[in-house]
C-alpha cells in the first residue's frame, strides 16, 4: 500500500469489487468500513451527494447539503449510527489533501458516472485513492488505487465480484 500522505495520479492501476448480492440491504457503511479493516482511519472522506436512513440530527444536518468533507474517525462514527445509504460517493483522500484542491474538481455522482462500467477501471476524482458508491440501495462498489482490499474484505464479503471482471461480461 501507498503511503497514507501520498498522491497518485488518475492512471494508476484501480481494482473494484461490486457488492450485489448476498446482503438484505445496502450499503451499511459501518459493515463495509471494518471490511476494509484499518484502512478507511487513514484517509480524509469527500461525501457527496448523500441519502441515508436512521441517522441522527446531527447527521442529518451534516448530509442535508451536496456534500461535507471529514476524517476517517468521523465517517467510521457517523456509519455506527446510520442504518443505511441509499446514495452517495465516499472518496478518500491523503488527509494532507486541502480542501481547495479536493474541490477544484466535480463532486463524484453516484449513478451518473459511466466508468463505473467500463475498462479500465477508473476512480472519478483525480486525487481520490478509494471510492465508495452506495447505488440506490441495489449495490456497492468500492474502487481504490493502488491499495489492495484487506483479506478481512471477502471474508465479510464472500459473494462480492471483483468489477472488471462483472464489466468483462457485460
Amino acid at each position: 500500500m501507498k503511503s497514507k500522505n501520498q498522491k497518485t495520479p488518475q492512471n494508476s492501476s484501480v481494482r473494484g469489487m461490486i457488492i450485489k448480492k448476498g446482503e438484505s440491504y445496502y450499503t451499511d457503511l459501518y459493515k463495509l468500513l471494518d471490511a476494509l479493516d484499518s484502512i478507511p482511519l487513514n484517509y480524509k472522506w469527500l461525501v457527496s451527494y448523500p441519502e441515508c436512513s436512521a441517522f441522527t440530527k446531527e447527521t442529518q444536518a451534516l448530509f442535508e447539503k451536496e456534500y461535507c468533507i471529514i476524517s476517517g474517525d468521523e465517517l467510521t462514527e457517523i456509519a455506527k449510527d446510520t442504518h443505511q445509504f441509499i446514495w452517495g460517493t465516499f472518496s478518500a483522500f491523503a488527509p494532507d489533501t486541502p480542501d481547495e484542491e479536493i474541490l477544484k474538481y466535480p463532486l463524484p455522482k453516484n449513478d451518473m458516472y459511466p466508468g463505473f462500467w467500463k475498462l479500465p477501471l477508473t476512480v472519478q476524482h483525480p486525487l481520490a485513492q478509494i471510492e465508495i458508491v452506495a447505488f440506490d440501495s441495489s449495490l456497492t462498489l468500492v474502487l481504490t488505487r493502488d491499495i489492495d482490499f484487506p483479506e478481512k474484505f471477502q471474508q465479510v464479503y464472500p459473494l462480492a465480484q471483483d468489477l472488471a471482471e462483472h464489466n468483462a461480461k457485460l
